[in-house]
């Protein structure tokens, strides 16, 4: 029979009925939600991993470590030469007191194992969610491995997906707009920084930045990009993470000779992700 959940007329939302919430919203996986440290896991010796603050829902079952606290592993002392997989993360279970709990668990294998957990919505008496798996190299924890998937917030999905609509840079003196309608310009659409345009050189330099993309519009790393220039002649740039868009040169190519002096324009067509912004 339906029930109203959050109508006057019903008191108190069972953990089930709280479950299915939080699965029907961000999903069904194993998800990490971007707060606190994010349940960080650190090696603190051959015998420990700690798992710092955070919250993980699994099949809408949160599990919480307050901000400040962790948990620590204890994972067996390992024997030389021998390599062993360890997977941690959490019990979920009804006590003997009829309440639904949550214990660490480390489980030892001999190979790489993925655990499948099962459904308490499907009334499972237990189940099991795996947060890391952490491999020993003799007596030494040589890696740790995470076993969830992070989730963005409606806030950041928004920014990955929604479209600034183009913008114009601040140009170095040394450069003016041929024309209106081949203007540089840049924009940032579903999480891709595009950059186009044409640009014109009042007296061409060797490396210099021809504008900066401020915070929010600029790559995870520095690559170079080539393009048309006028007549029958190429350039290329540097583009850096801190978001200078750099001319490294102008070449000829009938001779292969670097252009130097004035040069009517030079074109740039490029797009890269963007980086994130803490």
């Amino acid at each position: 029979m339906a029930k109203l959940l959050n109508g006057d007329g019903y008191r108190g939302i069972t953990a089930q009925e709280d479950a299915d919430l939080y699965a029907g919203i961000i999903g069904n996986g194993r998800l990490l939600l971007n707060v606190g440290k994010k349940m960080a896991a650190k090696i603190v010796d051959n015998n420990t991993i700690r798992i710092y603050d955070g919250e993980l829902v699994s099949k809408g079952r949160r599990i919480h470590i307050d901000a400040g606290t962790w948990d620590d592993f204890t994972i067996p002392t390992g024997s030389q030469g021998v390599t062993k997989y360890f997977t941690i993360g959490y019990r979920l279970y009804t006590n003997g007191a009829g309440s639904q709990v949550c214990e660490q668990a480390v489980k030892t294998d001999t190979s790489v194992v993925n655990y499948e957990e099962a459904s308490l919505r499907n009334e499972a008496a237990e189940t099991y969610v795996a947060i890391y798996r952490v491999r020993q190299d003799g007596i030494s924890l040589t890696g740790v491995t995470a076993l969830y998937d992070i989730v963005l917030s409606a806030a950041e999905v928004q920014a990955k997906v929604s479209d600034t609509g183009w913008l114009t840079p601040t140009f170095d003196p040394n450069t003016s707009n041929p024309t209106a309608g081949t203007k540089i310009r840049y924009r940032k659409k579903n999480g891709i920084v595009y950059v186009q345009g044409t640009i014109g050189i009042k007296d061409l330099q060797k490396n210099f930045a021809l504008f900066n993309l401020p915070e929010g519009y600029r790559s995870g790393c520095n690559f170079y990009s080539v393009n048309t220039a006028t007549v029958n002649k190429m350039s290329r740039y540097y583009i850096s993470t801190s978001g200078n868009v750099s001319l490294e040169w102008v070449r000829d190519l009938s001779t292969g000779d670097n252009v130097t002096g004035q040069v009517n324009w030079i074109g740039i067509d490029v797009s890269f992700p963007a980086q994130e912004v803490s």
